[in-house]
């Protein structure tokens, strides 16, 4: 019963000013990060999901990122991404001809997003006190993506069809513009301070089927994703990063040293009901 009150005592003494100086404590927020990426068409001129057809080109791009740490937890992003999509649909046996018919395609694409950032770790471990070299993270956004697609026969190169050209896909027009939507997973390295390696993976889902410069038969919207390697730098005069530290922590090391000190003051040497720091007589009986 003792030990129970002289716990909440302190507690609502100490607990605040913890509390206080865990808010007050000023953190790096602003990150500014490149990246490259593999991409990866997914729609009507595919032969394969997940995996390029022979003969098929492999595509990239890179970027730019601007970020925002708000709290430990959430963060905000903007994205840019330029790069190449493309796709090959060979006939097989059986097939019926139609517009994805031996035919290739190949796009030019900008992406540009503002994303938002879920940091698992510091979400799920809120009990973690140790530093951490990795972080996990969620991210999700909206924004759009322009693009230049030119479609043709697969093996004489005769134009097929385009979005984004005129004069038979000889001349580039103005970008067609669709809604694209991201959703990822990353993962995040410490390499210094406020240097840090990030492997991220994107699905993108457009409002659209012209990204291949075809409508297809199924009616489902074209998408894309993104296999990303990128370097990300913290800007910032204090020592740590919000991202990187969590806010348990302060708390948790304050509340160690208040038990500390509890079972300290809580010791009763001879039993008789005094603490040892204010017993003056160490031999009384209990």
């Amino acid at each position: 019963m003792k030990r129970g009150l002289l716990f909440i005592l302190i507690m609502a003494v100490v607990a605040p000013a913890a509390l206080s100086q865990t808010a007050k404590k000023r953190y790096n927020g602003w990150t500014l990060g490149l990246h490259g990426e593999h991409m990866l068409f997914h729609g009507d001129i595919r032969q394969y999901n997940w995996w390029p057809a022979k003969g098929e080109r492999a595509n990239f791009g890179g970027g730019l990122t601007v970020g925002y740490q708000i709290n430990h937890v959430f963060g905000v992003n903007l994205n840019l991404l330029y790069g190449t999509l493309g796709g090959i649909h060979r006939t097989e046996i059986g097939e019926a001809a139609g517009p994805k018919a031996d035919v290739k395609f190949d796009a030019t694409i900008i992406d540009y997003t503002v994303n938002g950032t879920i940091n698992l770790v510091n979400l799920i471990f809120s009990d973690r006190t140790k530093d951490r070299w990795f972080s996990a993270y969620l991210t999700g956004g909206v924004g759009f993506v322009s693009f230049w697609s030119l479609k043709s026969d697969l093996y004489s190169d005769a134009f097929e069809g385009s979005t984004g050209y005129t004069n038979a896909g000889t001349e580039k027009k103005e970008p067609t513009t669709e809604t694209v939507l991201p959703v990822g997973l990353g993962l995040k390295f410490k390499l210094a301070k406020k240097l840090h390696l990030n492997l991220e993976s994107t699905f993108r889902f457009t409002a659209s089927e012209k990204l291949d410069a075809t409508k297809g038969e199924t009616g489902i919207n074209d998408h894309y994703s993104t296999l990303g390697l990128g370097l990300t730098y913290t800007f910032g005069k204090n020592e740590e990063s919000k991202e990187w530290v969590n806010p348990f922590e302060a708390l948790n090391k304050n509340m160690e040293d208040i038990q500390a000190n509890i079972d300290g003051l809580a010791q009763d040497g001879d039993g008789d009901g005094v603490s040892d720091l204010f017993d003056k007589e160490e031999a009384t009986p209990a």
